[in-house]
């Protein structure tokens, strides 16, 4: 919660650096007032959704693989254009059940065989396909000491396109 506070802040300010009208205080102010919460039902139904929906209302995908740390070490970054695609190939958001659940943030410790992140669907090719380029581009990068690494890393490039056949 407190890194969800803190992330919507941000991106709270960021928004209203933008318009002008404030800081990162007034940013904040206007999150714990709840205004913020307020505004984003409005427009959720606004959208034609449910505008008292709650987190346990949402439906997650019956399939899911979980996807786990190959050694120990410190979560460096996350590759959010990778989690992008790898979410979109499971579904997202077309199919409304599919997403991602990150299990470890940046500047976590993790052991080996721990989850980093898991895949949700309802589409077991789709869940399939994405794990497959979850294993190839290492979306949430471990380094086990930065001092015997390097953090240049070559991988797969991400620009692959993938023919689905839905029906």
């Amino acid at each position: 919660p407190l890194d969800h506070g803190a992330k919507s802040s941000s991106l709270a300010w960021f928004l209203i650096l933008l318009t002008g009208k404030g800081n990162k205080e007034t940013a904040y102010r206007i999150i714990k007032s709840g205004k913020a919460a307020k505004k984003l039902r409005q427009i959720i139904e606004a959208q034609g959704g449910n505008k008292n929906i709650k987190p346990s209302d949402i439906k997650i995908g019956d399939k899911k693989i979980t996807i786990y740390s190959k050694k120990s070490g410190k979560v460096m970054w996350v590759k959010n254009h990778e989690i992008a695609e790898i979410a979109k190939i499971a579904g997202a958001p077309k199919d409304t059940e599919a997403g991602i659940e990150l299990n470890a943030k940046i500047g976590s410790k993790v052991r080996k065989n721990q989850p980093l992140f898991t895949i949700y669907s309802i589409n077991t090719s789709k869940i399939n396909e994405a794990e497959k380029l979850a294993n190839e581009v290492e979306p949430i990068v471990v380094i086990k000491d930065l001092n015997k690494e390097m953090l240049i890393r070559k991988y797969p490039g991400i620009n692959k396109k993938f023919f689905m056949l839905e029906r």
